[in-house]
């Protein structure tokens, strides 16, 4: 079972517009492996023109499986503006491979904290995202020395950043949450988005968990 660890690719995604509410559960395989999730509580999932917006944000991101994108709602549907949305994405590159849970949480907080620590260091960080680079087969972007939490329990591995604090020509200012997590052998990301300018890191870090133990392995 491999365990080498490229780093994911987590774009920002600012969705306008309206949705309406949608229940159900995502059926897909990665790999030869089948999976259900259902959508994740407090959120929706986008019709009609939205639908379209995201699977376009979705087929862009080669590097990645989207398995799904969801906006935040109430039971009067989806809240306006959009501010804040959950995407789970799983690594294209690595949907064939198999890993076990407690060895590749380790390896990716290790790799997390070594480039947060290469910020002062562009040489070290030219390093760090040539092995992310050679490891994953394509190019990266490595955002994570801006992390400002960086966490692991025995279900995920938590990077979690604020966007645009303290930079006048920002456009959007908000946190971004993610939960590297294993399931069914499989890697997979819970990256959370809040824009609403009130969002904190550590309930979001436990939504995105909530959210990644969702995730279930299933028989065809």
């Amino acid at each position: 079972m491999k365990r080498l660890l490229p780093l994911l690719a987590l774009p920002v995604l600012i969705l306008p517009a309206v949705a309406s509410a949608q229940q159900g559960a995502a059926r897909f395989s990665i790999g030869e492996q089948m999976f259900r999730l259902p959508v994740p509580t407090g959120y929706c999932a986008p019709e009609g023109e939205m639908k379209q917006q995201t699977e376009q944000v979705a087929d862009a991101d080669v590097a990645n499986i989207t398995v799904g994108t969801w906006l935040a709602c109430t039971g009067a549907g989806i809240s306006q503006p959009v501010e804040r949305y959950a995407i789970v994405r799983s690594s294209r590159r690595l949907s064939d491979d198999l890993y076990e849970k407690e060895p590749t949480l380790a390896e990716w907080e290790a790799l997390y904290r070594r480039m947060a620590q290469s910020r002062a260091n562009a040489q070290a960080m030219d390093e760090a995202e040539a092995a992310g680079e050679k490891a994953l087969g394509q190019r990266t972007e490595m955002e994570l020395a801006d992390a400002s939490l960086i966490e692991r329990d025995g279900d995920c591995v938590y990077n979690g950043e604020a966007v645009g604090a303290g930079q006048p020509d920002a456009t959007a200012q908000g946190m971004i949450m993610t939960c590297l997590t294993v399931r069914g052998q499989k890697i997979f990301t819970v990256t959370l988005y809040d824009f609403s300018g009130s969002g904190s890191l550590a309930p979001m870090k436990d939504r995105a968990r909530a959210i990644a133990l969702t995730i279930e392995p299933v028989t065809p």
